[in-house]
């Protein structure tokens, strides 16, 4: 539907035109998402067409008093005709706060001050204000570039730890191990294994079969059976070959 702005209904065979404006919203960073897999590239391409970033509320304190004075008509408008204004020690206490919240937590303020307020004005003892911290940024994901470097230091530690421990064969396991994982998060296809990992398809099955992650195709015919059918087709092929 993004692409070709058309959708099929249930039960039609015809499709329908979509004249639709798509926006979305969300809180973590997508490229982040996509590079471990948890949420699709083409999706996230066809999402992007005009991307807006907007900071947190304590990073941009010119909006705080704005927001507050629209919150404070919208909901003054409710409760009574008389406007309501803002006191200067409203405004000092606004512009401090860390807002955790964000613009929701504003609003919640400013409604609940309505509430409590006399004469249409609201004083900095009317604000009932949140003593939490601001959020801390989220932690960086695998797949930006710092998270890659530290799981990458992380899987050359435990490397350089099974050589020191003289375990044997250490390559051959590691490669089995990532080769299974890769297996099992490609939802067991092989070629989509091999195309993560970069390598043949024969190598990935092999691997898959040496470890018994993939078990090996059942045999329907015994050795005697087949050593009597190749005799067959010998046989055959000499009734057919033309005489000197």
């Amino acid at each position: 539907m993004l692409q070709d702005r058309e959708v099929v209904r249930l039960g039609a065979r015809q499709p329908a035109p979509a004249d639709v404006r798509v926006i979305a919203a969300t809180s973590v960073p997508l490229e982040d998402m996509v590079a471990v897999d948890r949420f699709r590239e083409d999706l996230l391409s066809r999402l992007s067409g005009a991307a807006i970033a907007v900071p947190a509320l304590r990073e941009r304190p010119g909006d705080i008093l704005p927001l507050a004075r629209h919150f404070l008509a919208m909901y003054g408008r409710r409760l009574g005709p008389a406007p309501c204004v803002l006191a200067s020690s409203a405004m000092e206490r606004l512009l401090a706060h860390p807002w955790p919240g964000n613009i929701r937590e504003l609003e919640h303020v400013i409604q609940k001050a309505l509430l409590v307020c006399r004469a249409g004005r609201v004083t900095g003892s009317d604000l009932r204000l949140a003593s939490l911290p601001p959020k801390a940024p989220p932690p960086a994901l695998p797949g930006a570039s710092s998270g890659v470097d530290a799981w990458m230091a992380t899987l050359e530690g435990a490397i350089t730890a099974l050589f020191e421990g003289d375990v044997p064969n250490v390559h051959e396991r590691v490669e089995e191990i990532v080769i299974r994982a890769a297996y099992r998060r490609c939802e067991r296809n092989l070629g989509h294994t091999a195309n993560r990992l970069g390598v043949s398809r024969d190598l990935v099955r092999a691997r898959l079969l040496q470890s018994g992650e993939l078990a090996a195709p059942p045999t329907s015919e015994s050795p005697a059976s087949l050593s009597r059918a190749g005799e067959a087709r010998a046989a055959v092929r000499e009734l057919l070959a033309p005489e000197p």
